[in-house]
């Protein structure tokens, strides 16, 4: 087995409102445009126009749900006062979160908020979450320019106290719309293609490529209460694919795209033991093997058996303390992958297997000091890439809304691709190591070691 062992890197943890909310104070009725001008009919072309959704509760407390709500109407206040700004009323934005089937504990992310804003005739939506992170609460705000989709501002608000979310909240919003500016022009296109999820991470159009297939998965959610969630996996999950579709040139008819899959849908996608002809095997369909390239993602959590030691992904309906029963092992999806005979075959994979995350321990029925999966029998032909290695924790970027690692792994890939030379494999490791490295080592004084098996010399495309 060839092996690239990233070096280490000090990186901490970052994974991770009541039927009636937290106890908010009762916003100013906001000023807001009637449904005609907000559908542009009558629009004030000197204001920004600007609708408020309700933010994502990302933490553990499911009695925080409907919180969001309530800091959303604490934001559309804090907006009313500000010269300059129009909020679209209240009824028409729950009109439209109707319409797309969103409900107001949902995660949205750019590409939803800025389809949000052209229904409602904004120029600007602001979105974002809630979460408690060890014993601190903290508030992302985000505002999306509607007419390109980039993300023009964006900002994290910390407190110790449940009851700070409220002024997190109008302080969050104030920072945001504080560098917007009513009649400003949109920037251009970029040449090498729009902007994704984060307006840093600008992602080139690819060539086709008629006979690539990804597989991208996130798991953020977790029937058992027992399982916190993986906050921002379906963000990671969704960048992976705006990347493999543009980007990479991948068709969007050959990309399988999972949220959420149970162990029976895993085992749907990548085989069982005994047998090989999932999802992929379908889709590889009469192509020739040799010719296919074949991408696998997973953002979400992993953990170790505690008899067999054994790595396991956690599919949304396992319990970590049952994971040999209810987990999918991750050295079986490597296997099945080798047995389809792609030409080529690169597997991701934002976890860890210590049994722990960023909002807590995943597996309570053991001591954290004996939690340590084995390394992974990484068949001939398979390229793997781990956010952390195997007694470490898969750290969050709360100011990018995504997981560190595939944060600088997506922003470095697609840099690569947009200069058409490509990136060796050995490089590229080195890249993120020290840019993980030197964002964890200042934030969090916490230990992240990605790590790489496969041929370092390889270049990427």
């Amino acid at each position: 087995m060839n092996r690239f062992r990233w070096q280490p890197l000090l990186v901490a943890l970052a994974w991770g409102c009541s039927a009636t909310g937290p106890t908010m104070a009762n916003p100013v009725p906001p000023k807001t445009e009637s449904a005609a001008a907000a559908s542009g009919t009558d629009r004030a072309p000197d204001r920004i126009r600007m609708a408020v959704l309700p933010l994502a509760n990302n933490s553990d407390r499911t009695d925080l749900d409907r919180a969001g709500s309530s800091l959303a109407d604490v934001a559309t206040s804090e907006l009313s006062s500000r010269p300059g700004i129009a909020i679209v009323e209240r009824q028409r934005l729950d009109d439209v979160l109707s319409e797309l089937r969103l409900s107001a504990t949902a995660v949205v992310d750019s590409a939803t908020a800025a389809r949000a804003g052209r229904m409602l005739g904004a120029n600007y939506m602001a979105f974002g979450s809630f979460s408690k992170l060890g014993g601190r609460w903290l508030l992302t705000m985000r505002v999306v320019r509607v007419e390109t989709g980039q993300i023009v501002a964006a900002v994290t608000e910390g407190a110790e106290e449940e009851g700070a979310l409220e002024s997190m909240s109008r302080k969050a919003i104030r920072e945001t719309v504080s560098t917007l500016t009513p009649l400003s022009p949109v920037r251009p296109e970029p040449e090498n293609g729009p902007s994704s999820a984060e307006s840093d991470i600008l992602i080139p159009n690819g060539s086709p490529r008629p006979d690539a297939i990804a597989v991208i998965i996130g798991v953020r959610d977790y029937k058992s209460k027992d399982v916190p969630k993986a906050a921002y996996a379906l963000d990671d999950a969704r960048l992976m694919r705006d990347f493999v579709t543009r980007g990479l040139g991948f068709s969007e008819d050959n990309v399988l795209f999972a949220e959420n899959p149970t162990k029976a849908e895993m085992e749907a996608i990548f085989g069982t033991k005994d047998e090989v002809r999932g999802k992929i095997w379908r889709l590889i369909g009469e192509r020739d093997p040799r010719r296919t390239e074949l991408y696998v993602y997973y953002s979400g959590h992993g953990a170790p058996g505690l008899k067999d030691k054994h790595a396991y992904l956690v599919p949304s309906d396992a319990n970590p303390n049952y994971v040999e029963l209810n987990g999918y092992p991750r050295d079986l999806m490597l296997a099945n992958l080798a047995k389809l005979h792609a030409r080529r075959t690169s597997v991701v994979l934002e976890t860890c297997f210590s049994g722990s995350s960023d909002s807590g321990a995943l597996i309570t029925q053991a001591s954290p000091l004996i939690l340590a999966s084995d390394a992974p029998d990484r068949p001939e032909g398979i390229d793997l890439y781990t956010s952390a290695s195997r007694d470490e924790i898969a750290s969050w970027y709360p100011e990018k809304g995504h997981s560190l690692f595939t944060y600088f792994f997506v922003r470095d890939m697609a840099r690569a691709a947009g200069g058409g030379k490509g990136v060796a494999r050995k490089d590229l490791a080195a890249r993120i190591t020290r840019e993980v490295s030197g964002y964890a080592s200042k934030k969090f004084d916490r230990n992240q070691t990605p790590e790489f098996w496969g041929d370092p010399g390889a270049i990427l495309r």
